[in-house]
């Protein structure tokens, strides 16, 4: 009897366990976007390469970001802060800075959200931006379209 009883909690934790872990990878998978960019990158303090990347929560609420490269899997993990608007975004964007030819990862958007997330800026960007600054000139807003795929 008491193995019986045991066999069924066995069982009824196993369910919960399955169905927890389905939960999470499906809640995570709505939360990742696809994008092409189409030119070289620094995301946070690490240089990415043109191409297809895939951009997922690492966390539930988005605090930290992972951004990978779908052909080489060079992946750069960052942590971000929350960016509200008061009208829900209109389409899925990765929003870059430029500053002179280099650019900077530095928000991310989903359609119909109006929070989306800050890629903290790296000593890279603080110091290009001081030295834009001195010449009394601003880094260019550059948007690339995402999709869930």
């Amino acid at each position: 009897m008491v193995r019986h009883t045991l066999k069924g909690a066995m069982m009824l934790m196993l369910v919960l366990t399955i169905s927890l872990v389905a939960r999470t990878a499906n809640a995570q998978a709505q939360h990742t976007q696809y994008a092409n960019i189409p030119f070289d990158f620094v995301a946070g303090d690490k240089a990415m390469s043109a191409g297809r990347y895939r951009v997922a929560q690492m966390t539930p609420s988005g605090e930290a970001i992972c951004v990978t490269n779908v052909e080489s899997a060079t992946a750069a993990i960052k942590l971000t802060n929350i960016l509200v608007r008061t009208n829900p975004a209109v389409q899925s964007k990765l929003v870059f800075h430029r500053y002179g030819n280099t650019y900077f990862l530095s928000e991310i958007w989903r359609a119909g959200e109006n929070n989306g997330r800050m890629i903290r800026k790296s000593s890279q960007e603080k110091a290009a931006e001081q030295e834009l600054a001195a010449n009394r000139k601003s880094f260019e807003r550059v948007e690339v379209a995402t999709a869930r795929d």
